[in-house]
């Protein structure tokens, strides 16, 4: 037993003393520690750090809706591998080019899915039913917080407003976690929040949900409608996550990162585990993502702020 004990002992230093010889791979999150990008980014890690043996580390850069940390990973050319989470707010920033970035000189890595966002408001709006949303007053402004101008609550919201012809009191807060007690409170009466945040407030009442922004329910909360289900299609912007990397990565580490993806999500226990813990909707057919995706995504995005005056990043100046 003492023998069997040194042979797996000295494996496993085997293994520590080669991985520290290997390159790392630095996944970077744009958004403070505890909010879903985060809870991705270390779903992420746990997943692939099992397929790939080089160390998988987590750092921030915090700030301007994450576009510091995209400009940091776009700008760094040195031959190590950064790597970015990143969602539609690269799109955002990038309506009026006025980053300080080419967003081109990202390597694209992959599609990580859709986080679909649950549409909620306090009990005392009454606000249960598409009855209930069409009784709502068209002139004066319902109260919507968000997490900051161009987070994915703020353009969702944007979008639900406008296709409903309603008009609403844009309150930008600093993060979620600042604006969640407002909520709760009844300073603000509505906002777009992710699972993971809600649905224990959801389950004891001091919430209540109106739908979900995604094609499909969630498995969580399956009695929650989609928007598309209660009439007002196409009234929401799939809130997408996406793995890109600098331009001076490792192009044999994208391919193992790419290849352990597309086996951790065609595996489905670990494929079950990975949406769950994310509160990712994942697609094991579009992995990899497409060189034209973002600019794909921005072409978009102008057309929506060319409808709705508050969608654009110039109401920041």
């Amino acid at each position: 037993m003492f023998k069997n004990f040194l042979i797996s002992l000295c494996i496993l230093l085997s293994f520590s003393v080669l991985s520290k010889d290997l390159q790392p791979i630095t996944i970077y999150i744009g958004y403070v520690a505890g909010s879903n990008s985060d809870k991705i980014v270390r779903t992420l890690q746990q997943e692939l750090q099992q397929e790939i043996p080089n160390p998988i580390r987590i750092d921030y850069k915090p700030g301007a809706g994450g576009d510091i940390a995209a400009g940091f990973v776009a700008n760094n050319n040195k031959k190590e591998t950064t790597m970015l989470v990143t969602n539609l707010n690269l799109a955002w920033w990038n309506i009026t080019k006025n980053s300080n970035y080419d967003y081109r000189k990202l390597v694209p890595v992959a599609y990580l899915g859709t986080t679909p966002q649950i549409f909620v408001s306090t009990p005392s709006l009454g606000l249960r039913t598409k009855d209930d949303w069409d009784k709502l007053d068209s002139i004066n402004p319902i109260t919507f917080g968000s997490s900051g101008f161009g987070s994915s609550t703020h353009l969702d919201g944007e979008v639900l407003f406008y296709k409903s012809n309603k008009h609403m009191l844009h309150i930008p807060y600093k993060g979620s976690t600042e604006l969640l007690p407002d909520l709760l409170a009844g300073r603000i009466k509505t906002a777009y929040h992710f699972r993971l945040s809600v649905q224990d407030f959801i389950k004891e009442g001091k919430l209540i949900p109106f739908a979900v922004a995604s094609h499909q329910r969630l498995k969580s909360l399956p009695n929650i409608p989609t928007l598309n289900e209660i009439g007002l299609k196409d009234s929401w912007i799939p809130v997408w996550q996406i793995l890109v990397a600098n331009p001076g990565a490792d192009r044999n580490l994208v391919k193992q990162v790419q290849n352990a993806l597309i086996k951790i999500y065609n595996d489905p226990v670990r494929y079950d585990k990975f949406s769950e813990m994310s509160d990712l909707q994942l697609d094991p057919k579009t992995v990899i993502l497409k060189p034209t995706f973002i600019q794909e995504q921005i072409d978009i995005f102008k057309d929506y702020a060319k409808k709705i005056p508050t969608f654009s990043p110039k109401n920041l100046d």
